[in-house]
């Protein structure tokens, strides 16, 4: 498993715009925030367990753990995904309830209120949203057109500047010239 910063567009397995990292961490040199967090908090999570998203073939474990190999709560195969504010969706590995209660690890505050707020896993509202963003995120059409779109923006932009420079030099050649000119 990757490391990704937290609140970082999500790049792991698909991409989508309305898509973000929690919890992928390491045990290299990436430090994690530390901290308590409520049972409440805890329960609503493990409750997204039951709801897996990008089910993969092999199991990653805890790197924190000496004894990675000894339960399913310090292996992972796959994410469950958290509906926040304005339908933002976070990505968390299911390792990240374990990375809570036993390595203290703490999200940030709006994926906290993202799990006491949000819609329920399976209920129609977070289905809906999480279908929504599924089409999007598996659809390699739209990413290729995302990113052409985005290559279009920043290619304009370089255009633009560079013509913008290139103005700011010509009236500045000219001025010269004007005053070379008079003298």
């Amino acid at each position: 498993m990757s490391y990704f910063k937290d609140l970082t567009e999500y790049q792991y397995y698909g991409y989508n715009p309305k898509l973000f990292n929690i919890g992928w961490l390491d045990n290299s040199s990436n430090d994690y925030p530390k901290g308590e967090t409520s049972q409440e908090f805890k329960d609503k999570l493990k409750k997204y367990l039951d709801y897996p998203q990008n089910k993969m073939r092999g199991y990653y474990n805890c790197p924190f753990c000496i004894n990675v190999f000894s339960n399913k709560e310090t292996m992972s195969d796959c994410e469950i995904w958290i509906v926040g504010k304005d339908n933002k969706v976070y990505s968390s590995p299911q390792l990240i309830v374990h990375y809570i209660e036993k390595h203290n690890y703490l999200p940030p505050t709006e994926f906290i209120d993202a799990v006491l707020n949000g819609p329920l896993p399976n209920s129609k509202e977070y289905n809906d949203i999480i279908s929504d963003v599924k089409k999007s995120y598996s659809n390699p059409d739209w990413y290729i057109k995302q990113r052409k779109k985005e290559s279009k923006q920043n290619y304009k932009k370089c255009i633009d500047g560079m013509a913008q420079e290139l103005a700011n030099n010509i009236n500045k050649d000219i001025l010269n010239n004007i005053i070379n000119l008079k003298t």
